[in-house]
């Protein structure tokens, strides 16, 4: 988490820690289709032979959400690779 004076929470409570974005990565097998692309807006669709690659930059709850998003589906992903 990044310090930040004082930043509001959402909650009614100041919190002085904003949510790090952090570079991620996940492949799946298969290709995409546009309209399941759809549940990943902001982050940018490759769809090299075979699979599909997701990739961009989240803090973590979104990053969750991803990977609930693609079980929800029922994708599985091949890889998922994060850094700060």
């Amino acid at each position: 988490m990044t310090r930040h004076p004082a930043a509001w929470d959402g909650h009614g409570v100041a919190s002085t820690e904003i949510p790090a974005l952090r570079s991620c990565m996940i492949v799946i097998r298969g290709r995409l289709s546009d309209r399941m692309a759809a549940a990943f807006a902001g982050m940018t669709i490759e769809r090299p032979v075979g699979r599909t690659v997701i990739h961009g930059r989240a803090e973590q709850a979104r990053l969750d959400a991803l990977l609930d998003e693609l079980r929800d589906l029922g994708l599985e992903p091949l890889s998922v690779d994060v850094r700060d």
